[in-house]
């Protein structure tokens, strides 16, 4: 047989450097097996640590399908650049003829491929590439009988596919199997799951396929996973059984783009936009990232903005792509949206050959603004107005709490005193009662604030929360008239709002990670808090003693700043030695 060149000279050295990851790379190959109609995908990874480093990372990954095969001639070629027997063809997920070898030497020098149709032998070809001097092409090896390896039997059928990645020298430490396990779940969510998304509806499918990953240590079947939350048995609900809700399906043709053109002559494709907000219970935990022990477990840290698919498999996951609009912000890990769309729509999506990414074109990305823009702000209207009352409660111990500023409220003893009122007991219980009406607090939370209120021997200084003051609203105010100095915290004002957020991150993540020295940081993040309170106490009683002096003399504005200034400082240092 005459020699069959792959590529010329130092081509593929040069190609190796591409944009696939492992993981796209990986995903080329089980692509061809669905593509050949196989029912079980089985991938081998052997893993080992590399001299003089600490990390394992793989050494050679296997693939075996139970498809139905290829003839000599297209195993063969079935790694020539451009060969392909589905080449333009967009009636499934391949197409562009290049992903199984492009993909491979991403990460290998040596590749085999056995394979055996209906009634056929099992055949063998490879392709080394491993750099040669002078210029050498490197060779398709001839099509020959060969019985499969006995390490690999076990991964395919009677008949299919065996492709075996071996001098592997591109995966680098960072590699994670549990995370490749999780993202094939989610990649292949519309061929590995029970119950599938159509037509507003959650189906049977009726054509699964099973894909497994043999770590060397377990062997363990993948399982779908739903970035929706509408599957129930696609993602880990702990605790609550609950799944987003608020589904919504839109469908519309687009059509089809004269460059890239298919052969076939269609003239528009289809377009299904589905959106879900996830439940009110996974939403309270924390603003800024989402994470808790059971929204790990979801991967709701990562749920930030679109999925696209192509005829089902999933293209791109990633956050609100720029420059679409309304522009991403963290709100977004709390809803979902899904972008499916025909591959005859390649163009319009911008899809690359490595089937990794989808940048809608001007036209249609404006379409699916006019088409998201108003839901996406409607979630996160209804996420803000969550955070603003539920959340914002919980993460600071509850509406009317009085303890919660405790260590500030004691510090003012002997700075600040107490203030002068001329109402009787029942009258200051009386302007007490009807503040704690204003604030809706709840009845133990009444009685322990009028406890503190009426209490001669308490702090002089009160300080409280209240979660339902006005985004615009000042963003504390200092209450006269009961007797104690009071201060209100409005928590919905933007400086609360970011700094309380950030200060629970802080204990969040102490929580999840539990690390020794995450102690400190939860005390750190406490210690803040009272910083915080003593810099607007300093203020306040400050404010408090110069408008006591102001009806008695003549002063000008800039003298009142000047005291304002002078006596906000001092109290400052004052509370702090108190404190000590």
């Amino acid at each position: 047989m005459a020699d069959l060149s792959a590529f010329g000279g130092k081509a593929l050295q040069s190609l190796r450097n591409n944009d696939f990851s492992p993981f796209a790379a990986i995903a080329e190959v089980i692509d061809n097996s669905i593509e050949a109609e196989a029912k079980t995908i089985k991938i081998k990874i052997k893993s080992k640590v590399p001299e003089g480093l600490r990390k394992p990372r793989p050494v050679l990954i296997a693939f075996g399908d139970d498809g139905h095969g290829m003839n000599k001639n297209d195993l063969q070629f079935c790694m020539r650049y451009g060969h392909s027997t589905r080449y333009n063809s967009r009636k499934g997920i391949g197409r562009f003829g290049v992903g199984m070898t492009n993909g491979a030497i991403s990460v290998c020098q040596f590749i085999e491929v056995y394979s055996r149709e209906k009634q056929g032998n099992w055949n063998y070809t490879n392709l080394d590439i491993e750099d040669r001097p002078n210029n050498q092409d490197p060779q398709l090896y001839p099509v020959e009988q060969r019985l499969l390896p006995k390490e690999f039997k076990e991964l395919v059928g009677d008949i299919g596919t065996l492709v075996v990645w071996s001098k592997i020298d591109r995966i680098e430490a960072d590699f994670d199997i549990n995370e490749l396990k999780h993202w094939i779940g989610r990649v292949y969510r519309k061929f590995i799951g029970e119950r599938i998304l159509k037509n507003g509806k959650i189906i049977k499918n009726t054509n699964v396929r099973k894909i497994f990953i043999d770590d060397g240590n377990t062997i363990e079947e993948i399982r779908a996973f739903d970035p929706m939350y509408l599957i129930p048995e696609q993602f880990q609900i702990l605790p609550e059984n609950e799944t987003s809700s608020s589904y919504e399906e839109q469908e519309f043709e687009c059509p089809v783009h004269s460059v890239d053109a298919p052969p076939s002559g269609e003239k528009f494709g289809k377009v299904i936009i589905r959106t879900s907000l996830t439940p009110e219970s996974w939403r309270h935990e924390q603003r800024t990232s989402g994470r808790s022990t059971e929204n790990n477990a979801r991967w709701v840290y990562e749920n930030e903005g679109f999925s696209f698919l192509r005829a089902g498999r999933e293209v791109a996951y990633d956050t609100i792509p720029h420059p679409f609009q309304p522009a991403p912000v963290v709100h977004d890990r709390f809803w979902s949206c899904e972008i499916e769309f025909d591959p005859v729509l390649d163009h319009q999506f911008s899809v690359k050959n490595i089937k990794r990414g989808a940048k809608p074109l001007e036209e249609l990305r404006d379409e699916l603004q006019k088409k998201l823009r108003g839901k996406i702000l409607h979630f996160r209207e209804q996420i803000e107005d969550h955070w603003s009352t539920k959340k914002i409660e919980k993460n600071q111990g509850g509406t009317g709490s009085t303890n919660k500023h405790q260590s500030a409220e004691e510090a003012t003893r002997g700075i600040s005193k107490p203030k002068k009122t001329e109402l009787s007991k029942e009258e200051q219980k009386k302007a007490a009662e009807e503040f704690a009406n204003e604030r809706k607090l709840e009845e133990e939370e009444k009685i322990e604030f009028l406890k503190k209120v009426l209490d001669p021997n308490g702090p002089p200084f009160i300080i409280e929360e209240d979660p339902n003051g006005r985004p615009d609203g000042p963003f504390i105010d200092i209450v006269p008239n009961l007797g104690k100095k009071l201060i209100t915290y409005n928590l919905k004002h933007v400086f609360f709002k970011n700094v309380y957020d950030k200060l629970h991150e802080v204990d969040e993540l102490a929580k999840v990670v539990k690390k020794p020295e995450d102690t400190r940081l939860i005390e750190i993040a406490n210690e803040l808090k009272i910083d915080i309170d003593f810099l607007i106490f300093a203020f306040a009683d400050s404010k408090y003693d110069i408008t006591g002096e102001i009806g008695s003399k003549s002063q000008n504005v800039d003298d009142t700043m000047e005291d304002l200034e002078i006596n906000w400082s001092d109290k400052l240092r004052r509370v702090y030695r108190n404190k000590k």
